[in-house]
């Protein structure tokens, strides 16, 4: 789907004021890492219905497990490891055993009690993800099976499983060191891949939970070459208190002459359709009981068209321009 800074700016995706946008509306991320990739998907409407649909069962999936999801791993947890790794630290032995763990505890004793910390953390990490691999094995979206793939073939690594069945609580100075050494020197590659793909997750989680809290709806794409659009109780998710309205376009009526008071939500009604319309091409639910329509090549608007005194072009110059760029189209 093509956009320009203007529609997307026309209908309030992204924001300056951030708690004024479609995004902000719909981040319910845990982590930094995230947010940034939600961003991403936000920001990057998906190229055909067969990705669309995939992306929508993800979300579906991810809305039926998410109380299951555990807990432990959080943005502190991840902000834990990364430093792990920007961290000068004194070098681990490369075989510990008792005696050099013990000279490294006392003459290096800053090190290694924030290495314990960090491989708590790890510990919770790693263990958090292997509960997430055998809630997200039932199913079969390629996206999902692409983020189990990674973290599995990851996982079977012989440390991993040990530490998978690592307490936490009674694990030795010996055992901290020997993890350490192989976390520092072997596995920042490795731990980067999973980091990403956890927040990953966590972004495609957050339009799951934004789907429960709004109750919205996800639309059903008709695999046509004739634009269609159809939608009941459609309304601007950043209003309070919406109104629900119809709409119904198709090749035989494809013009809406919309008139009405000021103030009497003409403008919201138009942005109400072009947001439901550009939710549904990333694969998110929309703010309506029901929509159908076929997949859009593109989209534009003429809403909020603004003067430039730096480039000293005139709001009605501005305007003229934005008329002539849309008859070209």
């Amino acid at each position: 789907m093509q956009l320009d800074k203007t529609t997307l700016h026309d209908l309030s995706i992204f924001s300056i004021e951030e708690e004024y946008s479609i995004f902000h509306h719909i981040n319910f991320t845990k982590t930094v890492d995230g947010k940034n990739i939600l961003k991403q998907i936000v920001s990057t409407p998906l190229k055909n219905i067969e990705s669309i649909v995939d992306t929508q069962k993800t979300i579906q999936y991810l809305l039926s497990i998410k109380n299951k999801i555990p807990e432990t791993i959080t943005n502190g947890t991840i902000m834990v490891i990364e430093k792990f790794y920007l961290t000068a630290l004194e070098a681990y032995p490369k075989k510990a055993k008792n005696l050099n763990t013990i000279v490294y505890k006392y003459l290096s004793k800053p090190d290694f009690f924030l290495t314990k910390y960090s491989i708590n953390h790890f510990i919770d990490f790693v263990k958090g993800l292997n509960e997430i691999v055998d809630l997200l094995q039932k199913t079969e979206t390629k996206k999902i099976n692409g983020w189990v793939e990674i973290i599995s073939k990851i996982l079977k690594k012989d440390v991993l499983q040990q530490l998978i069945k690592q307490d936490s609580k009674n694990i030795s100075d010996v055992d901290i060191l020997q993890y350490a050494e192989f976390f520092k020197t072997k596995f920042k590659h490795d731990c980067n891949t999973l980091i990403l793909t956890f927040s990953t997750i966590d972004a495609y989680l957050s339009l799951a939970i934004a789907t429960e809290k709004y109750s919205f709806c996800f639309p059903d794409f008709i695999d046509t070459d004739e634009p269609i659009i159809k939608a009941t109780d459609l309304y601007h998710p950043l209003i309070k208190k919406p109104v629900g309205n119809f709409i119904e376009l198709k090749k035989e009526n494809n013009f809406l002459f919309l008139t009405g008071a000021n103030m009497a939500g003409k403008s919201t009604y138009i942005k109400a359709v072009g947001i439901a319309v550009y939710l549904a091409h990333i694969g998110m639910s929309v703010p309506a009981k029901s929509m159908q329509l076929s997949f859009f090549n593109g989209m534009l608007s003429n809403i909020q068209i603004v003067d430039n005194i730096l480039k000293n072009e005139s709001f009605f110059y501005n305007e003229v321009q934005r008329i002539k760029n849309t008859v070209e189209k």
